[in-house]
This record gives structure tokens, sequence and C-alpha cells, in this order.
């Protein structure tokens, strides 16, 4: 039965990464014990990323949150912190603290005073220490640790000295390095050792994977062979340790545990008087040796580190293995961008995108949604988003991908699609559904110019997560969405007559298209106006008085058009308005009254010696299939000359 369900948000960065995973596992799988529903905002780059611009974009996803529309918040804080991104991550510390009222908690950092759920690094450390030395009989051991006073260092620290202290083995502070969790650490620490300023070790034991790939690659380049002059270790299981040349000694921590510690937390906030159910310890949350150590590697955790990170996976070994899931070099074969940037307008754009969503399976659900404005480049938004949002995109992925790509489709013509409000998030969002389900949200954007979100749904169980597929099928939308930006702008300036801001004719017979689609049965208004005497205003003050008639014209035809028209500067001094609307003679003759009002009104303000007018004359006629629009602007045209010979002859009288 169909059930309401408790929601709760996660603020996570860059889904792809080792630790990422891990934590969402956690988090899916004990939200799915007690039928929670997750959506998951998140940046798809790394904090360290090095364009700022496209960085602080990235993050705007996190505006998007409505934290009245959750039950309880989670922070995956400790992969946003960087000393390179403190700034925006303060905004995001201050934008929880503004808008959020419900519980938050955070994962192995702390998030402004939240409660915070800590993996037990010191544990994991105490084994790595054990295994260089009762294993490996080091005795100088250096400690690549990472940013100075975070708690997970000093737990990771503490662990090494833990060994130490229980073997009855000194402790040297000296032989303790602070690092920042990236290569760059260890490479500088291993250039330090090969120049001399330090004593060789006979191991090095570093707080993440990253430092330890870095120092051992940086020792290699310097001639010093790993594992036989020095040992190295690693902390996180990254792929980065499986694929590298020489494989590392590293560790896999309980993130998973971690994760549903922090949904505890939450659920007895949310559910108080419900059952806690325990976090389940799984078995691979150990050490894995490698190369870096002299162990030899487990050639089975190899062999799935390894097949996540190939490029291009055997077809055969994927249908023996029954997996439909795309993989990187699919989607590269898939020549989705060649096919986007070949579209003609942002409906065919839009459709195209549809029509490759198969490249993201397995997947449920994929929405886009875009500000109602992304095709005006004249408007910039790079933060927050705008009061309302435009659903253009909805596609199911089908259950025969043989037959069809997708099932449901919203088309867009620009903006298109359906409106809602932007504190809605998504409308679907909190429907009722059967099993709850994943929600990630993404943002898109070209640079730092923010133009919407991306919304894909999924079992909180699946095992594939966003991924790299996803992160670069998405930069290829947003390149694409900005490709028919720029042609629109090119279009448009195109088809806009330059002194009056008008569209000009060639922009109408595009226009018609648009008019005889939509307007297909309704009463079409064709009318003319031509400035009176254009050629005495330049003769007898100058063409720049000339220049003002006209544009007063113009500006007294766009006061006057609504929104079922268009106004067109369709020559020198001729005008042309085109409309579809249930009109009347009675209304038009109004509307050409006030024409010629604001006419004359412009010129007495402006103080000039001349008389500003024009001569107006239309046709209404139903709107048909064989209906002849050039047809309906001739017997306008002819009713405009008409009117210019009446106001001749009053002039002369």
């Amino acid at each position: 039965m169909k059930k309401k369900r408790k929601m709760i948000a996660v603020l996570a960065i860059y889904l792809e990464n080792s630790y990422q995973t891990r934590i969402m596992d956690g988090i899916f799988t004990q939200c799915q014990r007690y039928g929670y529903d997750v959506a998951v905002f998140a940046p798809l780059v790394q904090s360290i990323h090095s364009d700022k611009d496209y960085l602080n974009a990235e993050w705007n996803i996190y505006s998007l949150v409505n934290f009245d529309k959750f039950d309880g918040v989670i922070v995956t804080a400790l992969p946003m912190h960087a000393n390179g991104n403190a700034p925006i991550y303060q905004e995001l510390v201050d934008l929880v603290k503004k808008k959020c009222r419900k519980k938050v908690v955070s994962i192995d950092y702390p998030f402004d005073g939240s409660e915070t759920a800590f993996t037990n690094d010191r544990k994991a450390f105490y084994e790595i220490t054990e295994h260089v030395f009762d294993v490996h009989h080091c005795r100088n051991v250096y400690f690549l640790n990472g940013f100075a006073g975070l708690n997970v260092c000093r737990e990771r620290l503490a662990g090494y000295q833990d060994y130490l202290t229980k073997h009855h083995l000194p402790f040297d502070e000296k032989k303790v390095f602070d690092g920042d969790f990236w290569y760059d650490s260890g490479e500088q620490l291993a250039d330090r050792i090969c120049a001399g300023e330090l004593d060789m070790p006979d191991a090095v034991i570093c707080a993440s994977d990253h430092m330890a790939v870095g120092l051992m690659n940086r020792l290699l380049w310097h001639g010093i062979k790993v594992p036989e002059q020095v040992i190295v270790t690693g902390y996180d299981a990254t792929k980065e340790s499986a694929i590298n040349a020489t494989t590392l000694t590293t560790y896999e921590p309980a993130n998973t545990v971690t994760a549903e510690e922090a949904v505890n937390l939450l659920h007895a906030v949310i559910d108080p008087d419900e059952p806690e159910i325990e976090p389940v310890h799984t078995l691979n949350m150990n050490l894995h040796v490698g190369d870096s150590c002299g162990c030899h590697a487990d050639p089975e955790y190899l062999h799935k580190k390894i097949h996540r990170s190939l490029y291009n996976v055997n077809s055969y070994i994927k249908a023996m293995q029954k997996d439909t899931t795309v993989d990187i070099s699919e989607l590269l074969d898939s020549y989705l961008f060649e096919n986007l940037v070949s579209v003609s307008g942002p409906r065919e754009c839009i459709y195209e995108i549809y029509k490759n969503t198969y490249t993201l399976r397995p997947y449920k659900d994929f929405y886009m949604c875009l500000r109602e404005d992304w095709m005006d480049t004249e408007t910039s938004m790079i933060d927050g988003y705008p009061e309302r949002m435009r659903l253009v995109l909805h596609s199911e992925m089908a259950t025969n991908w043989d037959d069809t790509q997708g099932v449901s489709f919203t088309p867009s013509d620009k903006a298109g699609g359906r409106s809602f409000y932007t504190e809605e998030m998504l409308p679907e969002l909190f429907e009722e559904r059967e099993e709850p389900m994943a929600f990630y949200f993404s943002p898109i954007h070209f640079a730092e110019q923010t133009l919407g979100y991306a919304v894909l749904t999924a079992e909180l169980l699946q095992e594939r997560k966003l991924d790299y597929v996803f992160h670069n099928w998405l930069r290829n939308i947003n390149n694409a969405l900005e490709m028919m930006r720029v042609r629109g702008r090119i279009q448009t300036k195109s088809e806009i007559d330059v002194m009056t801001g008008l569209y000009n004719r060639r922009a109408m017979e595009n226009k018609l298209e648009v008019i005889r689609q939509f307007g297909k049965g309704k009463i079409l208004l064709a009318l003319v106006a031509d400035l009176d005497r254009l050629k005495f205003i330049n003769d007898t003050y100058g063409h720049h008085e000339g220049d003002y008639a006209i544009k007063a014209v113009a500006e007294a035809l766009m006061s006057c058009a609504t929104d079922n028209e268009i106004c067109v500067r369709s020559g020198g001094d001729e005008f042309i308005i085109l409309g579809v609307d249930e009109y009347t003679e009675d209304e038009t003759d109004e509307k050409i009254a006030r024409i010629e009002e604001i006419c004359a009104a412009k010129g007495a303000e402006a103080r000039k010696p001349y008389e500003v007018s024009a001569s107006i004359g239309y046709c209404l006629a139903r709107l048909r299939d064989d209906t002849n629009v050039d047809l309906l602007l001739e017997v306008a045209d002819q009713r405009m000359y008409e009117v210019k010979r009446e106001h001749h002859k009053a002039r002369r009288a």
C-alpha cells in the first residue's frame, strides 16, 4: 500500500569517490529499514576544484534545499572541508544555520555545533600500525596525518599511538607530519626524505590513500624502491589504491556503519516512539594488503576495484554478468554531444536530451528543471534560484530498452513544460510511493551561470550511485544548453531591429509558424502602420528627428500590443502587428485610437515642432490552415493608404 513517507535531506559532495559511496550505502541501507525517502543535494566536483566560479555554481545546489519540507538533515562535512574553499563552506554553514529548523547530523566533521557521528578511525589505525610493526618488523616509522586540529586526524594519530603505548614503544612527535589528505602532501614528504632533510624511514603510515599514492610515486621517481626500501600504507580503500602501478596497502573504513548511526540520531527525533535498528557491521571493513608493504594483494578485491575503474568494459563480460549499466566508454560512443549540438533549437535540444537518458540506466525517473528564462542571455543568475522553475523534461526508464529509451516526455519550446514554485524543489518529490526512494539533485549550469538542476531517482538499495557517467553526461547537457543560449542570442540579434527593438521582417516570417500552430481557429489580426510625413521631418528638422519619430511610433505600438501579438518594423517607416485572439472590430478600433493618442502625446511631451502620427489599417480573419497571411497584410496595407490619404487631405484643408 502506498504511503507518504518521512524524508531525509543529505547535503553531500562528489558522490563518485569511495568515501561518499560508503556513506551513501550506509544512509540508504538504514533509511530502507525505516522506510524513509532520501533527497541528496550534491555538487559533482570535489571541494578542491581549481575553477572557483565553476565550483561556486556547483555549490549553488544547496541553496535549493527547502529544509522545512524534510524531517531531518545529514551533512557529509568532511570531504566538503578544504583550505582553498573555506569561504563557500562557511556560506553553507551560514545557510543551514539561517534556514534549517530541523535536526542536523554531521558525519566525521563538526558542522556548526550539530551532533556528529564519527567513524572509528582509531581502531583502524591501530590495526594498520600493528601490521607495519608486527608483520614487517618496522621500527623507524613516520606518520603522515591530515589537517592539524581535525578530530578525524587526532583519532587516526591516536590509533597509531595506542599501538606504541601498548607495546612500550616511544612516541616521537618529530616523526608525525601534517598534510592535507591530497597527493601534494605525500609528494612533499618524499622530496624532504630524498633531499636528506629527513632520515630514510622503514615505513610511512599515511592518513589517506591520496597522500600515500603521492608519496609512493614520488619516492619511486627519486629512485627509492617501495616496499624494498620504504613501506607505505594508506587509508580509505580508494580505486586509486588498486590501480596504481604499485598497489597500495590500505584500510576500508567503517563509514557505512557511521552513516547508519547518523540516520539513527535522526530517527530518535523523527520517530521517537519507534524502536532503533542497530547498524550492521559488514565484513569488508578491514585491511587490504598490496604491493606497497610487500604482502600479496587479494586478487578478488583488486579485481572489483579495477573493474569499476575500467574505461571500457568488455561487452561480452558485461552480458555474462547481466550488467545493464552504461560505462563511460558507452557514453562516449553514444555521440551524445554531437547529437545535441546538431539540433536546430531549444525544443529539439530538450527532446535530444530525453532520447539519451537511456545512457543513465539504471534509474527510475529523470527530471530536468530549468529557469523559466534560461534562454535569455541578458539575464544573469549566479546565486540561488528564481521564485519559479519549469519542469521541461521527465523521462521514466522503460522496462525494455530495446523498444524505447523512455515512456514519458514533457517537451519544451524555450521555457516550455510545467511551471512550479521553486520552494517545492520537485512537485513529485513528496508523492505517495510503495517503496522508499532516493532523489539526487545535481546543478545544471555553464561556468558560473545557473540554469537549473537535474533530479535522478533510483531505488535506495540500487548498487550503482551517481558516478563518472552521470557527471560527464550532465556536463554535456550543460554545454548543449549554453550552445542553445548562444545560438538564441545570435538569432535574436539577427531578428531584432536595432533602432526600435521591434522584430524585423525575418523574425516575422519565423514567428508566423508559431502563430499558425497555436492560433488556429482564432481571429488573426493583421495591422499595418506607416509613420506620417517622415520625408518632411527628415528634410526640415534632420534625420535625427526622423529617427525620434520612428522610435516614438514603435514605442506606441509596443505599449498597446498584448502577449498574443508581435510588433514588427517591416521597413523604414512601416510597421506591422500580427496577433491571434478573439478580436472584434470595435476592440481593434479602440487599439488604433490608443496608438494614435500615444504618438501625439510623445510629440507634445517632447515639444517637437512637428506632429508625430501614423496612418493605420487592419484586417481581421479567422485563422485556418489555408489562410493567406500575406493577402491579409495586403488588405491592411490598402486600408492604411486610405487612412494616409485622409490624413493628407485633413492637413491641406
